[in-house]
């Protein structure tokens, strides 16, 4: 439903972002030491299990979960 919400306020494809320096910069601590975020790849992966079409809730996903 805040999805939905924000969709009707404006966001859509590339409203998901982190800082320039999670995509460039390779992290020093923790498991993920030297890694860099794949942002494009998460995205896509996050909005296709959500059902979501590029960041947007569609008419059928908001039917399936009744708020349409």
């Amino acid at each position: 439903l805040e999805r939905y919400f924000n969709n009707q306020a404006g966001w859509a494809e590339g409203s998901d972002y982190l800082p320039e320096r999670f995509l460039k910069e390779p992290s020093d601590s923790g498991g993920s030491k030297g890694q860099v975020t794949e942002l494009d790849e998460m995205l896509a992966e996050y909005y296709q299990l959500r059902g979501w079409k590029d960041g947007v809730v569609p008419e059928e996903k908001l039917k399936e979960l009744g708020i349409l």
